[in-house]
This record gives C-alpha cells, sequence and structure tokens, in this order.
C-alpha cells in the first residue's frame, strides 16, 4: 500500500507544479494585459491631469501592482492547500477500501 501512496504523492506533485505554472502563465499573461491598457491611461494622465491627480495615480500604481502579486501568491497557497486535502482525501479512501 506504501507504493500507491508514493504514486499518488507523485502524481499530486506534478499536478501542482502543472497547475503553478498554467497559473503563472494566466496571470502573467493578464498582468501583460494589464499594464498595456494601464500605461495608455496613464500616459494621457500624466500629459493632461493636473499635478494632484498624477500623483494620486502614481501612488495607486504602485499599489495596483502589489495588490496583484499578493493576488497571484494567495492564489498559489489556496491551490496548495486545495490539494493537500484532495491528497489526504484519496489516501483515505485508497486506505478504506483495502481493509
Amino acid at each position: 500500500h506504501c507504493k500507491y501512496q508514493v504514486q499518488i504523492l507523485l502524481l499530486l506533485t506534478v499536478l501542482e507544479i502543472a497547475a503553478y505554472l498554467w497559473q503563472r502563465q494566466t496571470v502573467a499573461t493578464l498582468l501583460e494585459l494589464n499594464h498595456q491598457n494601464a500605461d495608455f491611461m496613464y500616459w494621457v494622465i500624466e500629459r493632461d491631469a493636473p499635478e494632484n491627480i498624477k500623483e494620486m495615480c502614481r501612488g495607486l500604481r504602485w499599489r495596483v501592482e502589489f495588490i496583484g502579486q499578493i493576488m497571484f501568491y494567495n492564489l498559489i497557497v489556496i491551490l496548495f492547500l486545495v490539494l493537500s486535502i484532495i491528497g489526504s482525501f484519496v489516501a483515505k479512501i485508497t486506505s478504506t477500501s483495502r481493509t
């Protein structure tokens, strides 16, 4: 039975890595699109807006990027937790089905 558990763990690890990479790609793509839109918007603001609005937008831009990063790490953590829960569940099922 130990062999099965090792195989399940390996499978989960592979799935986790795949999910992580896919997640990273998706988030990277979203962030890139976001940046392109944002860059144009910020460019217009920098060109035309009064100084106090410019300042506000610079602060906002930094905050948005920071929040994006935090969300990304949260997604990874959540993914990890979900996969470990599934793993323990699968392990329980295999151990009960053996007896």
